[in-house]
């Protein structure tokens, strides 16, 4: 018998009319905190059983109900096994499992629930995170077992081995991944990679309503889910690309869970959280004679506010400086574009790199990805008037003629491309 890498339900050759059964219990391997419970429970009516997170003020102690009537038959918990690696499972010893006393009997399926940060004893929440595991297929048992999951006969003994293929096992495993969302402050981060057959569960707690934003940046075929505390979804991506997820929640304890859609294979994705205000993308277009003189900042979408006429004397270069900055809470590369010049004006653009013209006539030019937190990237506008063409005789003297030219530089989001802001320099001659 394979002790390390199995799910025991070995019960002690103890009289019927004892009507006990002794358990010993290991599963593995499986991706969830260390400090985790693992909780079997028991569907007494066999009609289903009730999610724990609708089942707040029960308590997680053996013959507890969870729900109506789903019985809590023992409470076990996690261990960090060397034989499983990285990867934690469930090791432990009941010594007598009494049905009479439960008020259970055979045959009632079982299942396994698996809460983090969790310790015996404690009682449910309203949205209490959790994982659930039970199969009746017979291809995710090892050959020795030689029961299923529901609770064996009274008396004799019992195995029911499920292990993960990172331990020789046939079971998949890989939707057993729940944790905490990292938060620092008001948000946080993930860098993670989701199996072919694998889900990722988060949660994380709320202590008032507030604004919630979950920004992911993956290729097509990872689904987000987002349920709120008594387990309804509250929005569900539909596995394009990249999302955005903006809500106000209700508080109390939400998860996230995320999985591929049908056909996707391995997927790599980055999750940016934040708790603190509702994100998105702002483009903000500001234009001034010099850095600390810029008109136009928090101004969208109107030259209103936003426009410095410069005058040109004796047909004189004028210079101005565009700041483009991205004001709202959503990281995003923005795309430049800009007017060309005339024939009776040149107009160049540098940025913080050098010359940008050719690109920012074209539309071709972006920024870094930025958000509220970065700094404005400056771009230099020159306006050259052309002198000669300008010039003209008048008896004997040369007059400058009165023109303009306008040039504009706008700033458009990548991920919404809907939103754009730009800001407007114009010369004219004197």
């Amino acid at each position: 018998m394979k002790k390390l890498f199995s799910l025991l339900f070995s019960a002690a050759l103890v009289s019927p009319a004892m009507a006990t059964v002794s358990i010993e219990f290991q599963f593995g391997a499986v991706n969830v905190p260390s400090g985790s419970l693992g909780v079997l429970v028991a569907d007494v009516n066999n009609d289903g059983f009730q999610s724990p997170g609708e089942a707040a003020g029960a308590t997680l102690t053996a013959g507890q109900k969870i729900g109506a009537d789903d019985v809590v038959i023992q409470v076990f918990s996690n261990a960090t096994l060397t034989d499983w690696g990285s990867q934690r499972g469930f090791a432990d010893q009941f010594a007598v499992i009494d049905y009479e006393a439960l008020g259970v009997a055979e045959g009632q399926s079982l299942s396994l629930y698996v809460f983090p940060d969790r310790t015996a004893g404690a009682s449910l929440r309203t949205g209490e995170p959790h994982l659930d595991y039970r199969s009746e297929d017979l291809g995710d048992f090892t050959a020795n077992s030689n029961m299923e999951f529901a609770l064996p006969a009274d008396g004799g003994a019992y195995l029911l081995a499920v292990l993960g293929t990172e331990v020789g096992g046939e079971a998949d495993l890989a939707t057993m991944d729940i944790s905490r969302f990292p938060v620092t402050g008001s948000g946080g981060t993930i860098n993670r990679s989701l199996t072919a057959t694998a889900s990722h569960t988060y949660f994380f707690d709320f202590a008032a309503a507030g604004g919630f934003s979950l920004f992911g940046q993956t290729p097509a075929g990872l689904v987000a889910s987002l349920y709120d505390p008594n387990g309804d979804l509250v929005v569900a991506t539909d596995g394009s690309a990249n999302f955005l997820i903006n809500r106000d929640l209700q508080a109390g304890l939400h998860t996230l869970v995320l999985s591929n859609g049908p056909g996707s294979g391995p997927l790599a994705y980055n999750l940016d959280f934040g708790s603190d205000s509702l994100r998105s993308v702002r483009p903000d277009v500001a234009v001034g004679i010099s850095l600390t003189g810029l008109s136009g900042a928090g101004v969208y979408g109107t030259p209103s506010g936003q426009t410095i006429i410069l005058t040109s004397t004796k047909a004189r270069a004028v210079t101005g400086i565009t700041s483009v900055s991205n004001a709202g809470g959503l990281p995003d590369s923005l795309k430049l574009s800009g007017m060309a010049g005339s024939r009776l004006f040149t107009v160049s653009y540098q940025g913080p790199n050098g010359n940008i013209t050719s690109g920012l006539i074209a539309g071709t030019a972006n920024t870094p990805e930025m958000d509220g937190a970065d700094t404005p990237i400056a771009i230099r506008t020159t306006i050259i008037p052309n002198k000669k063409k300008l010039t003209k005789r008048r008896g004997n003297r040369s007059i400058i003629l009165k023109r303009s030219q306008t040039t504009m530089v706008r700033a458009t989001s990548t991920f919404d491309p809907s939103m754009s802001d730009f800001g407007i320099i114009k010369a004219q001659t004197k």
